[in-house]
């Protein structure tokens, strides 16, 4: 529960006139505080103090205004750590979005120039004449190691 709910919860309960769960408020409170979480240790120290004098109904209710106060300005300063966080975040994703881009505009180029080297070898493999002598030697290579070479003949 947020501690704005507990305020409001408190403030229902002025409304209502009714100070007899007094001490269940603040055994519940105690449970809160031993529980370390910063936000509800601020607020219950001087929720204690105030429910300790009960007898100034306007002074709680002006208590109770002035820790919603706090619990706002702390949660407006939380807020700015988790804005400040994200950005931090966001820029961290954009220089990785760079990068990647940096890398993926390398790899077209490589592979342009790949593709310029590979065009280049098969020009330079279609100007080489084979003679006939040169062909049966492919083939004796090939039938040696027991491999298969479709179309060698028709080069002849």
């Amino acid at each position: 529960m947020k501690i704005i709910d507990e305020i409001r919860n408190y403030k229902c309960f002025i409304a209502c006139n009714n100070f007899n769960y007094v001490s269940k408020i603040l055994e519940y409170f105690e449970k809160l505080y031993k529980s370390n979480i910063i936000q509800y240790r601020i607020i219950i120290n001087k929720l204690k103090r105030t429910l300790n004098d009960l007898s100034c109904k306007r002074g709680f209710i002006l208590g109770i205004l002035d820790y919603q106060r706090e619990s706002n300005e702390y949660m407006r300063e939380e807020v700015v750590r988790v804005e400040e966080k994200n950005n931090k975040i966001l820029q961290e994703i954009t220089r990785e979005i760079n990068i990647n881009r940096n890398y993926e505009e390398k790899i077209t180029i490589y592979k342009k120039e790949k593709d310029n080297i590979i065009n280049q070898i098969i020009r330079i493999e279609s100007r080489i004449e084979f003679n006939k002598n040169q062909i049966l030697y492919m083939n004796f290579i090939v039938h040696t190691f027991e491999n298969k070479v479709n179309n060698i003949n028709s080069l002849v």
